[in-house]
C-alpha cells in the first residue's frame, strides 16, 4: 500500500522520455505529461490532473534526495528520487585464477559509500557469487568487510545460484526504497529477479497501463516489493559514477571522519599530509582504516584532477 502525503494523488513509476507512467492510490496507471518547468523523477510523490485519455502533473513533491550521475558528456543526471538505499555488489570472478588472486574492490565501493552519505541514503554492501569462491577467498573477504562493519555499514555475503544471502537481503529491503549499483558483470539483474520472481509479469503490467510499450527496457521503474517497500531498476545506473564533489563534502562522505572534522589545526585542511590533521592523527592511532584513508587521497586526487 502506497501512503500519499496530503494534496499529493500519483507516484511516478516509471519515465520514459517525456512521458511518466503515474500510479494513483487505488492502484491505477496513468500515461502523463509534466507541465513545463518541472522535472519529475522515478519516485516522485506528484499531483496530476486528466488531460484527454491521459493526465499532466501538475506539482512535484519536494523531495529527500536526488541520485545523480554523470552522463556520457560528463554533465549532471538525474535518475531517481527519494532513494533510502543503495545496494553496492561486488562480485567474485567465475574463473579459479582470478578468484585466488581476488581483492574486495574498496576503491569503488567507497566512492559508492560517498555517494550514498551525501544522498542522505543508507548503503548495503554485498559479496555476490560467494558460491565461486574458496573457503580462503571467503575468510579475505569477511576481513574486507569488516572493515565496513566497524563504520556501521550492512554487509552481505550472496549467491543467487546457491540461494545464498537471498532472504537476508529481502529483510534489508523491507519498507525501504532501494536501487542497485556496482560493477558490470556482478550479477545485479540476477538479484533483482531473485528478490522478484515476477518481475517480467510486472513490467508487462505497467507497460500495458501506461502505455510505455517497447520502451521498457530504457526505462527507470518503480517495482513494489511483497514484503514492503520498493526498488527502482534503471539501465542507467549500471553506469553510476560518483558525481563531482568538493573537498569538504568529499570529507563528510567519509562517516568515520565527522567526530574529528572541525578539530584540524588549520580550517582548510585537506586531510592529507597536513600538518595539525586531527583525522590523519586518528588514522596513526588505528581509529580510521588506512584502507579507507587511501580511499579518501585517490579519491581527492581525482576530483582535484578533474577541477
Amino acid at each position: 500500500m502506497i501512503i500519499f502525503p496530503d494534496g499529493h494523488n500519483g507516484l511516478v513509476i516509471a519515465r520514459y522520455s517525456n512521458f511518466y507512467a503515474v500510479e494513483g492510490s487505488n492502484g491505477t496507471i496513468t500515461q502523463c505529461v509534466s507541465r513545463k518547468k518541472l522535472s519529475p523523477l522515478c519516485g516522485d510523490f506528484v499531483t496530476w490532473e486528466v488531460s484527454g485519455d491521459g493526465g499532466v502533473i501538475t506539482a512535484v513533491m519536494p523531495r529527500r534526495g536526488v541520485l545523480t550521475r554523470p552522463d556520457r558528456r560528463g554533465q549532471p543526471k538525474e535518475t531517481a528520487a527519494n532513494i533510502d538505499q543503495l545496494i553496492i555488489v561486488n562480485a567474485i570472478p567465475d574463473v579459479g585464477d582470478e578468484e585466488a588472486s581476488y581483492e574486495f574492490n574498496s576503491a569503488l565501493t567507497d566512492r559508492y559509500i560517498v555517494a550514498t552519505e551525501l544522498l542522505g541514503a543508507t548503503p548495503l554492501i554485498l559479496l555476490n557469487k560467494c558460491d565461486l569462491a574458496s573457503p580462503k577467498t571467503i575468510e579475505r573477504m569477511e576481513l574486507a568487510l569488516k572493515i565496513y562493519q566497524a563504520i556501521g555499514y550492512s554487509t552481505l555475503l550472496t549467491s543467487t545460484k546457491a540461494q545464498i544471502g537471498i532472504e537476508a537481503l529481502n529483510a534489508q529491503l523491507c519498507d525501504k526504497t532501494s536501487i542497485f549499483v556496482g560493477e558490470s558483470g556482478a550479477g545485479k539483474s540476477s538479484l533483482i529477479n531473485a528478490i522478484m520472481p515476477e518481475l517480467a509479469i510486472r513490467t508487462n503490467e505497467v507497460s500495458a497501463h501506461s502505455g510505455l510499450g517497447k520502451h521498457t527496457t530504457t526505462t527507470t521503474m518503480l517495482y513494489h516489493l511483497q514484503q514492503g517497500g520498493h526498488l527502482i531498476d534503471s539501465p542507467g545506473v549500471r553506469e553510476f559514477g560518483l558525481w563531482k564533489v568538493d573537498a569538504t563534502q568529499l570529507a563528510l562522505g567519509f562517516r568515520e571522519f565527522q567526530p574529528y572534522l572541525g578539530a584540524c589545526k588549520f580550517r582548510n585542511c585537506s586531510h592529507r599530509h597536513n600538518d595539525g590533521c586531527a583525522i590523519e592523527a586518528a588514522a596513526k592511532e588505528g581509529k580510521i582504516s588506512s584502507v579507507r584513508m587511501e580511499s579518501y587521497y585517490n579519491i581527492y586526487n581525482d576530483i582535484n584532477s578533474s577541477d
